[in-house]
């Protein structure tokens, strides 16, 4: 089953390198706590906001030990939204955009997996019939059913934000949500 996608899922971050551990900690947390403010002026709420990962790091750099803080987050937006919070996101201290996945949400994923589900199981139930009908014999009711997941399988976009005045945009593909059935037919 496919459907146009229904969320955006954009991963950015911040770094920040510094002479000391503490001062790229504390860069890289005034640079969040200034990136989810604007996050927050592009109506991207606390709830569609969380951190996947953070780590601080010593580097050699020219002979020297420095430090990078990275503070990687996941945004999950509406999928007409995406261009804009890159922008937001970009215009607010982000300084890396790891990509962009178009993909579903929960309910509208459920909602095509079972109907996924149904035309797997119509499918197996008219190929029986005609293995069955191909060799004499009568299916007579189901033994077993088993199920399998595949999807959905999103629509990524990797990149970074556009440069100068255009806003960036995207244009999303169609998310497919696979299922898959084992059926076993009684026959006599």
């Amino acid at each position: 089953m496919t459907a146009p996608p229904d969320l955006a899922v954009v991963d950015v971050a911040v770094t920040a390198t510094a002479p000391t551990a503490d001062v790229a900690r504390g860069r890289v947390a005034d640079n969040v706590s200034r990136l989810r403010a604007g996050l927050a002026d592009a109506n991207v709420t606390r709830d569609r906001l969380r951190t996947t990962s953070f780590s601080l790091v010593a580097v050699r750099e020219n002979g020297t030990t420095v430090y990078r803080a990275t503070h990687d987050l996941e945004l999950r937006v509406p999928v007409d939204d995406a261009g804009a919070v890159v922008d937001a996101a970009v215009g607010n201290g982000a300084d890396r955009v790891d990509g962009v996945q178009f993909t579903l949400a929960d309910d509208t994923r459920r909602t095509l997996r079972h109907r996924a589900i149904e035309r797997a199981l119509a499918n197996a139930r008219a190929d029986a019939d005609v293995v069955a009908n191909a060799t004499g014999v009568t299916v007579t009711g189901l033994s077993a059913v088993h199920t399998s997941a595949v999807g959905p399988v999103p629509y990524a976009v990797t990149g970074t934000a556009a440069r100068g005045a255009a806003a960036t945009s995207f244009e999303p593909g169609p998310v497919t949500v696979t299922a898959t059935v084992s059926v076993t037919y009684r026959a006599r």
